[in-house]
């Protein structure tokens, strides 16, 4: 006997009850067992690469990386946009975390239409000191063109209240209609605040 929608919708309903709860309370318990899955964070870029497939690799980061007396990273050298930075150039978010078995691949995947845009909402923090490393106006569309920055301290926020700990590699893909344009590869590690 085939299940009626509503059966459907019930069962769909139940797992979703079910998953929340692990969410709320998991973290919860483990707070109280002295573990410590996800909560209030700082995001910490441990490396800044190229990732394994440039495309065209003209859209480049070609950046060397310094410890400063605060022992934070800064990056110096040449940034080039192949093209303006606008609504044309799409992008792909790709996140693998860091486990037992080496980097677990597509722990999040995002498509995007806009890049610029998306950037500015979504990597706030990242978006502001690319610009000021760049001097330009934090706002889009970021003009073509071949920018030299001297110790850039990337910045990372992002506007969640909280995400699990751990080490992640993200990678962003840039594109136009026609061809990758070139891909930048962090290393973060998410540490509680």
């Amino acid at each position: 006997m085939k299940p009626t929608l509503e059966t459907q919708l019930t069962q769909s309903a139940l797992v979703v009850v079910v998953l929340l709860l692990l969410l709320v309370e998991t973290p919860q318990r483990c707070e109280g067992a002295g573990l410590s899955l996800a909560g209030p964070y700082k995001l910490v870029l441990r490396e800044f690469l190229a990732c394994d497939d440039q495309g065209a690799h003209t859209l480049r980061f070609d950046l060397r990386r310094r410890l400063l007396d605060s022992g934070l990273p800064a990056y110096s050298g040449k940034v080039t946009f192949p093209q303006d930075l606008d609504n044309d150039v799409k992008g792909r978010v790709d996140i693998a975390q860091w486990g037992q078995g080496g980097w677990a691949p597509n722990a999040y995947n995002h498509k995007s239409r806009h890049l610029c845009r998306d950037l500015r909402r979504m990597a706030p923090g990242y978006f502001q000191s690319l610009t000021q490393a760049l001097k330009l106006p934090a706002r889009c569309p970021l003009p073509k063109g071949t920018y030299s920055v001297a110790d850039w301290q990337v910045g990372m926020s992002v506007p969640f209240p909280a995400l699990p700990y751990g080490l992640y590699r993200i990678d962003v893909s840039y594109s136009n209609a026609s061809a990758l344009l070139g891909c930048v590869r962090w290393v973060l590690e998410c540490k509680k605040r």
